[in-house]
This record gives structure tokens, sequence and C-alpha cells, in this order.
């Protein structure tokens, strides 16, 4: 029995598509190494992976949630013309079946979770923890101007990994004090000054291409939150060109390299954490 102090961290999940299921690897290889984890901040697929843990809190049911889901969502998707343009209705309904048919709450996840979202009216991320689970999820998948913006309460919203795929600053109100292991897919992604840019650049092409649904809400009077950069982080880049983002069938792969990813830089974390 291994009497030894848990380590804390904080893990940010990047996007990728099928490559995002190194993130269960991952997960599974911390654990193993006395990590606890203390809160998961995902985007996209590594909110979907973040969301298969943090309901259930065990790695073993997380792997084979993540193992389904190619298979659960071909069953379900019925009206996508690619892997892009996701069946919003097909989605939802895949992952209630992988989750026993109940929607969760950000509150009865037994692992704190934040969803990374675009909203399409301020072109600037937002970071979901209260609501349902699966719409979150599902708002952050959808890549914008392939599919129509997500409806949650007043707002509506799209990828939140297409302004910052590299999340560099988070609310000052979910920092953690504990460090934070970031695992990037993405290495287009940028944050800072062209962030800014794109931000500015998305919103006024949202404002044009999803008229129809801006027209529908109310003016955006949500207090904007104060963001504070992540002090104690380190990333570790995910480089998997030889798999592609829509090839879903190929998990136990990217579970694999998730692993041998922990291991290699294993050295690097406990230096970090300690």
């Amino acid at each position: 029995m291994n009497n030894k102090k848990k380590q804390p961290i904080n893990l940010i999940l990047g996007p990728g598509g099928a490559r995002g299921y190194v993130h269960v690897g991952v997960i599974k290889e911390l654990l193993k190494e006395n990590f606890e984890i203390k809160s998961i901040i995902g985007i996209s697929m590594g909110a979907v992976v973040g969301w298969a843990y943090a309901f259930s809190g065990d790695i073993a049911i997380s792997e084979d949630l993540a193992s389904r889901f190619n298979t659960q969502y071909k069953k379900y998707i019925k009206n996508s013309k690619s892997m892009l343009q996701l069946d919003v209705k097909g989605l939802k309904e895949c992952l209630m079946d992988l989750s026993n048919g109940k929607d969760y709450q950000f509150s009865e996840l037994k692992v704190p979770l934040y969803v990374v979202v675009t909203n399409i009216a301020t072109g600037k991320i937002e970071f979901i923890h209260k609501g349902s689970v699966i719409d979150a999820i599902i708002a952050s998948s959808l890549y914008p101007f392939i599919n129509r913006p997500f409806r949650i309460n007043d707002a509506y919203y799209l990828d939140g990994g297409i302004i910052e795929g590299k999340i560099v600053k988070i609310p000052k109100t979910i920092k953690d004090q504990d460090p934070y292991i970031a695992i990037d897919i993405y290495s287009m992604y940028s944050s800072g000054l062209v962030s800014q840019i794109k931000s500015v650049l998305l919103r006024h092409a949202f404002m044009l291409y999803y008229r129809k649904e801006l027209k529908q809400i109310k003016k955006n009077k949500a207090v904007e939150e104060v963001m504070e950069e992540i002090d104690q982080m380190i990333r570790i880049n995910v480089v998997l060109n030889h798999i592609k983002k829509h090839e879903f069938h190929r998990a136990k792969e990217c579970f694999e390299y998730g692993k041998k990813l922990i291991n290699e830089n294993m050295h690097l974390i406990q230096k970090f954490t300690s």
C-alpha cells in the first residue's frame, strides 16, 4: 500500500479531435504516479475526456467511455457531412448514453471541471462551470462557420479553442494555488496580442455570419471576469501528426502515447511540482 502523500495538480486538456484521446493516457499515468487531480480545464475533446473522468473519478470508467465514444457517436450521428460538422442532437444523445442517461450538472461532478467556450457576441472565451455539462461540451466542440452556435441561457457559444487553444489566463475566481499541467495538442493556436486580434476579427465575422442567432438574444450584460495569468504551469506538447483528428478508432494508440508522454516528462513534472 502506498502511503505517500499525493501531489495535488490541476490539468488543462487542449483540443485535438481524436488526438484528444491522449488525455486519457495522461490522466491514467499521473494517477499511477500518485498525483491528485484537483480540477480540470477542458477544451473541445479535452472537455469530453475531462468530463468522463470528472463525473466518475475513476480512470477505468473514463477509459471505457472514451473507447466507446467513437462507436456510440456513429450510432447516433445522422445529419453530419463530416466530423467537423457535428450532429448536435446526435452528439447529445451519444454523451447521454455514455453517462447512462444522466445529464450531469457541474455541481454533481466528483472533480471540478471548467469547459472553455467562445461567446460569439463578445468574441472572447468563457469558462463554463454551472448547469449542464453536456451542453457545455457540445458548445465547446462546434467549429465556427461550419456549425451553428449552441445556445446556453442567454448566450450563443462555439469551440473554445478558436481564440486560445493554449490557455494562459484563467478567471481569478477559479484559479488554484497548486500547479497546472497543460497538455497542448495543436501548436498553431496563439495567445497574447495575436489572440486579441483574432478575438476582434472573429467577433465582427460572427456578427455577420450569425446575425440570426444574435438577434434572438438580449444585449450581453455579463460582467467580464477578471483574468489572471497562471503562475505555476508546465506545458507538454503533443506531436501526433500521423493520427488525423477524425480517426477516433485509433483511441488505444493515443492512450498509450499519453502514458508514454508523461513517463518521458516525469522528471520535469516531479521537479516542477515538488
